[in-house]
């Protein structure tokens, strides 16, 4: 299964950041994004459409995979006792969903809502991306299309062969 082998990618030091507060996003919402996943390996490039789900409520955040088809692959979510994974291939890796929650929050929230104090990390903002770093290497990267609304983006993860290409294809209130 293709999450499987996402999930056993090469992680970096970006497993070791914890996940922002759920409080910080802003409430309540839900969303629908097309996901096109590329992953090279050894000059190899392998690619999958995929769609997802995403719902903030005042309890958690929690993120539906599901396949072209509309089949749920994995769920998870984060509420105020930590990250669950609700249903997942058994080869699934949480550091996976740990990777994808950091960029749903770069994504949403101000960098002024990131709390570093005391620590190599920070978050670089320019007009068309924004990064997420340690020690001034960047450890994920969100790059942002030419239209203003920041519904389409490229999120990376340096240093690892995955890249995501994200469309926000809807958004309501809830």
């Amino acid at each position: 299964m293709f999450l499987t082998s996402c999930a056993t990618q090469q992680h970096s030091s970006i497993e070791a950041l914890r996940l922002p507060p759920r409080s910080t996003l802003a409430c309540c919402w839900q969303s629908q994004e097309s996901i096109q996943i590329t992953i090279t390996q050894n000059s190899a490039i392998k690619k999958i459409a995929l769609l997802s789900a995403l719902e903030v409520t005042p309890t958690q955040l929690t993120v539906v995979i599901f396949d072209p088809l509309g089949r749920r692959l994995a769920s998870f979510a984060q509420d105020d006792a930590g990250l669950h994974t609700h249903s997942a291939p058994p080869e699934w890796d949480t550091r996976l969903a740990q990777q994808m929650l950091l960029a749903i929050y770069l994504h949403h929230i101000p960098s002024s809502a990131w709390n570093f104090q005391g620590s190599d990390w920070s978050i670089t903002t320019t007009q068309r991306s924004r990064a997420l770093l340690f020690r001034q290497q960047i450890q994920l990267q969100i790059d942002y299309a030419d239209d203003s609304s920041k519904q389409d983006r490229r999120i990376s993860y340096p240093g690892q062969p995955l890249v995501l290409d994200i469309r926000t294809l809807s958004r309501t209130a809830l």
